[in-house]
Order: C-alpha cells, then structure tokens, then sequence
C-alpha cells in the first residue's frame, strides 16, 4: 500500500501503536479487577464495494458484519448479534467480510473470562460514499450501534 522506511515504522510503532496497546492492556485488566471480566467491542466500519485490495470481493456486502474469536467470542454473543440484527431487517455477516477481533496479548487464548467481539458497519448505512458527509440515515445508524452497544453492556 505505501513503502515504510524501517525508521518510520519504528516511529510509529513507538508513538502510536506501543502507546495504544498499553492503555488497551490496562482498561482490559482493570475491567477483570473490577468485574473479574471484560467484554471488548472492536469497532470499524467497511465501504459497501471492496477496495481494489480487499480479499473478499463479493457484494452484496451485509450491512453489519461481527468478527469473532473461537477462543474469546462466546457462542452466545454471537446468537445475540445474530438476532438483534434480524430483527431489525438488516442484514449480518459473520466473520465476512472480515474476521476475528482484537485481545491483548496478556490474555490471548489464555484467559476465558476476557470476551471480544469485532462490530464492523458498512458505510453505506450512514454516509455518502461519495462525499463522506453523513446520509440522512446517519442518526438511525448510531441509534442502531447504541442499542447493540447496550444490549452487549447488559451481559457484562
């Protein structure tokens, strides 16, 4: 996609990405001394047609997609998912277009009690592709992603 010196990929390693997963690995491990678990949400969002680097190129493309672990997605999340979409007419792919969900290492594949699940939004849902100012569906969309956001806080 771009070249990256060796220095620069130091650099942002140092900066960004070490920085990150610290603070990540700290609110994941104050969640488990408070609760005794944690449940990750792993937010992003997808274009409705693939990137010219996309693996997967199949359209449609759903409207949500979750990414799940063997390990640290609970079958139960994901039945949850599965409904809470379909009820509300949308279509949902699991593990497609893209897979998995983030953990911090500390507790990858070795502690249970640490859940993820990835909740991935097509864009089309809430904005114009073309400009990438929001659509009128905007609100909706967020209103959607609010309640599955407390629908997942009610299992913690």
């Amino acid at each position: 996609m771009r070249v990256v010196s060796s220095d620069l990929r130091k650099h942002i390693l140092k900066t960004y990405d070490h920085k990150h997963h610290e603070l990540f690995h700290r609110a994941v491990a104050n969640q488990l001394n408070v609760y005794n678990k944690a449940l990750i949400l792993d937010c992003h969002s997808f274009p409705d047609t693939p990137l010219k680097r996309a693996v997967h190129k199949i359209v449609p493309r759903p409207d949500f997609n979750i990414g799940t672990d063997a390990f640290h997605t609970p079958k139960k999340l994901i039945e949850l998912a599965e409904a809470f979409f379909k009820e509300r007419i949308f279509t949902l792919g699991v593990d497609y277009p893209f897979s998995g969900s983030i953990v911090p290492m500390a507790y990858y594949q070795k502690n249970k009690d640490v859940a993820s699940i990835r909740l991935e939004i097509n864009r089309k849902l809430y904005l114009k592709e073309e400009t990438h100012l929001k659509s009128e569906n905007y609100n909706k969309t967020k209103a959607v992603v609010q309640e599955f956001i407390q629908l997942l806080k009610g299992e913690l």
